[in-house]
């Protein structure tokens, strides 16, 4: 103030002063020693205008220019001191901004910050962009410098933008940051999956995110190959139960179709004039019309034995392609892929809706369910046959003693309580005259007496009747639903039976014939066969007795027609 008060009472025009003094900031920051002499310049002509004007004594003068050189340099050592404190913050700042620009620009990951945009009344309505990163423009996409000011409603397709919009806008208001992962679909590439993590700012939002669709579908395909693993082991563990063919093909059908694209299964027997399908398994999308492939798609028995005679899996991706295929034809399915179990039976699988060629997964999936079921069916028509033939005569083919005692009790449980006039009959017989043939024309012989006498109780006896040799030369009949005069018909019709086989060369052979019924005259098995068992000798020792040339005694011939009648 002083120095100013002196330059104004000197005569010196003040903005010619200010203009002198406005460089002064600007070189004291980066030239602070300058400004120092400068300010002592400046107190020596301070000094000199007060002599001059004042006519003041030096010492006067020169107290007064050293308290004007102190004010002044304090002043312009504070001023530089501020200056070079802000310059150095500024370049602080613009380095740490390159630095974020270097590391954003390096990410992978995308990096967007949005403004809301507001209306009049402050609400928002949008969201714009104030910055971002290569990698967002790539994933927008937007060009690297034209992406600023874009919106969000422009970007994104109009349900991605309400989502998106609705998301951003609750992160802003409550303050709390959103992380999570979502999908969109792509023409090109099906599903697309985002992992994005958004941060509120001020007002806006700051969102990184980055394409996880890779991982995804690694995580896809893991989880599929551990669905299908568990799929086989659950065909796998079919073997471990007691399963008849038909139960297998249909379990086995179910579990696959829950991991593979198929619509329905089933197990095709047949062959070339006619396709049956058994065990069939559809899913609740698949019409019932899938059953009756054989009559409504006959070419399905050509690709049938193709498949049988080959031995090898079938595959068809477009039925409409066969050549027996009618012209504008839907099938019900529209692909098939046939696997060979057996010489004339194949598991068939296929899927109904749009044409579509078989996955390799899919292929593999099926080979080795069908290649389990192949295993069970084998193991299981092995085990069907040992005990088939644990219940079988191996030398007639009829049931054995083992096959009597199990089918006869479930056939006592059915009939023993029956009170509507259903009966259960039992016949008992002893093939006469093996021994003889045995030991005058060998074994061979007799057990060629065996099977003609089995051949011929299967003609004699009725379509529902079972036959059984349960000993040497002891045959049973099971008799069902057979009232007392159809069971003495069924007798007849044995004796003559055996009386054929006298006249084919078996000279000794003979039958006797005992006969008893359920509930009527037992109510247990072994009280028939103790019936049937006395009944049957009674009329062997009446066939051994002699008759007189007239015809035996009147009492021997009531006799005989009494057993004839039991």
């Amino acid at each position: 103030m002083l120095l100013v008060a002196l330059v104004v009472r000197a005569g010196l025009p003040l903005p010619l002063l200010l203009i002198a003094f406005m460089p002064l900031p600007l070189i004291a920051v980066q030239y602070p020693r300058m400004v120092y002499l400068a300010c002592t310049l400046l107190a020596g002509m301070a000094l000199i205008l007060g002599m001059r004007i004042t006519g003041t004594e030096p010492l006067d003068a020169l107290l007064v220019g050293v308290l004007v050189t102190a004010l002044a340099g304090g002043l312009f050592d504070r001023l530089a001191r501020g200056l070079r404190a802000r310059e150095a913050a500024r370049g602080a700042l613009s380095e740490s901004e390159h630095r974020l620009r270097a590391a954003l620009e390096a990410n992978m990951d995308a990096f967007v910050i949005y403004r809301a945009v507001r209306t009049s009344n402050h609400a928002v309505v949008d969201f714009e962009i104030l910055e971002l990163n290569a990698a967002a423009a790539r994933m927008l996409p937007l060009p690297r410098d034209g992406g600023k000011g874009a919106r969000l409603r422009a970007l994104a397709p109009h349900a991605l933008h309400a989502e998106l919009f609705y998301k951003y806008r609750r992160v802003l208001e409550s303050g709390v940051p959103l992380e999570e992962e979502y999908a969109t679909e792509s023409v090109w590439e099906g599903s697309v999956w985002k992992y994005q993590q958004v941060v509120p700012l001020d007002d806006g939002v700051a969102v990184t995110a980055r394409d996880v669709t890779g991982r995804k579908r690694a995580e896809q395909q893991l989880a599929l190959a551990v669905h299908r693993a568990q799929a086989l082991a659950q065909v796998a563990r079919l073997s471990t139960e007691a399963l008849n063919l038909e139960e297998i093909v249909t379990r086995a059908v179910q579990a696959v179709a829950e991991v593979a694209d198929v619509d329905f299964g089933c197990l095709l027997t047949g062959r070339w004039d006619r396709v049956v399908a058994q065990a069939c398994w559809r899913s609740p999308g698949a019409g019932p019309e899938l059953e009756q492939l054989g009559s409504r798609m006959p070419y399905v028995a050509e690709m049938l034995q193709q498949a049988l005679q080959g031995g090898w899996p079938l595959y068809w991706d477009d039925l409409l392609t066969h050549s027996e295929a009618a012209p504008g034809a839907q099938p019900a399915i529209s692909g098939v892929c046939l696997f060979p179990l057996d010489p004339e039976r194949a598991l068939l699988f296929g899927r109904s809706g749009a044409v579509r060629p078989w996955s390799a997964e899919d292929r593999a999936l099926l080979e080795v369910a069908a290649q389990n079921v192949r295993v069970m069916f084998e193991r299981t028509t092995y085990l069907q046959g040992i005990e088939a033939a644990a219940r079988r005569d191996p030398l007639t083919g009829l049931g054995n003693r083992r096959a009597f005692d199990e089918e006869a009790t479930a056939e006592m449980a059915r009939f023993g309580g029956s009170r509507q006039g259903n009966a259960l009959g039992l016949m008992l017989m002893d093939l006469d005259g093996l021994k003889a043939v045995n030991d005058l024309e060998g074994h061979a012989r007799g057990d060629a007496l065996l099977q003609a006498f089995a051949n011929a109780l299967i003609a004699a006896v009725r379509t529902q009747d079972r036959v059984y040799r349960i000993g040497g030369d002891e045959f049973v009949v099971l008799m069902p639903n057979c009232m007392p005069e159809g069971g003495r018909r069924v007798a007849e019709a044995v004796r003559r039976a055996a009386a054929d086989l006298r006249r084919a060369g078996f000279a000794p052979a003979g039958v006797s014939v005992g006969v008893a019924f359920c509930p009527s005259e037992a109510d247990t098995l072994d009280h028939m066969m103790h019936l049937a068992d006395e009944r049957m000798y009674a009329e062997k020792r009446h066939r051994k007795q002699p008759v007189s040339a007239a015809g035996g005694t009147d009492q021997d011939r009531a006799g005989l027609d009494e057993l004839l009648n039991s």
